[in-house]
């Protein structure tokens, strides 16, 4: 059984995105991978674009929770949880 966190206020069967789902932003020579977890849980990382999201995902650098808020409004909206 998977237990939630208390602001996850969407029963699991609502959740909008998928584990794995991965949302890609671009800033010039920044991107910003938004990756949800397999809890209900989510996290960005950041890297140099020229590495390509995929690599971003497994080696970028976490962004912190403020800024990760900031580029991906609709995760905290949905009730994700931050993978801190």
């Amino acid at each position: 059984m998977i237990k939630l966190s208390k602001k996850v206020e969407n029963p699991p069967s609502t959740m909008p995105y998928k584990p794995g789902q991965t949302f890609i932003l671009a800033a010039g020579s920044v991107t910003y991978v938004a990756i949800i977890g397999h809890v209900y849980d989510w996290a960005c990382y950041a890297g140099p674009s020229s590495w390509g999201w995929d690599a971003i995902k497994r080696n970028g650098d976490k962004t912190s929770k403020g800024l990760a808020d900031h580029l991906f409004p609709r995760i905290v909206e949905a009730g994700y949880r931050w993978r801190g």
